[in-house]
């Protein structure tokens, strides 16, 4: 399991088996469950989390990925094949690890970080150049 806090992880959990791989739940909406990964908590120790995206088409055709998981090269020609990446959404201090690697995969799409998600992102030494912070209001894009 991915370590993002640099402690020992105390638990294992169940994964939703296949992970990494698009999985339909609606006409337009997919879920990806992705790897366990553990968050340090009150620096004592480590929480094991699982990890899911959503991906929703667009009704222009674009895809709205919500916290996104690892994008490996499956992963990736799968979502090729649904269209093109336009929003890539960070929605909390938990749910951003790999919002980097999909915008250099997608240098086109925008990407929205929840408040606090920029400064903790930059503070992990992670991809924290997000286009917009979201707040109450809709985004502009």
């Amino acid at each position: 399991s991915d370590n993002l806090s640099g402690e020992a992880s105390i638990a294992c959990l169940a994964l939703y088996e296949p992970i990494n791989t698009l999985k339909a739940v609606a006409g337009d909406i997919w879920i990806v469950d992705g790897p366990e990964i553990s968050m340090g908590y009150l620096w004592l120790f480590a929480l094991p989390f699982t990890t899911r995206m959503t991906v929703i088409r667009l009704p222009e055709g674009g895809l709205w990925v919500h916290s996104p998981t690892p994008l490996d090269d499956a992963l990736k020609a799968e979502i090729d094949a649904l269209g093109p990446v336009a929003h890539i959404v960070a929605p909390n201090r938990i749910h951003y690890w790999w919002a980097g690697d999909w915008k250099q995969a997608y240098p086109q799409a925008r990407t929205y970080a929840a408040p606090k998600v920029v400064a903790e992102a930059a503070r992990a030494g992670r991809f924290s150049a997000f286009d917009e912070e979201l707040t109450g209001d809709p985004p502009s894009g």
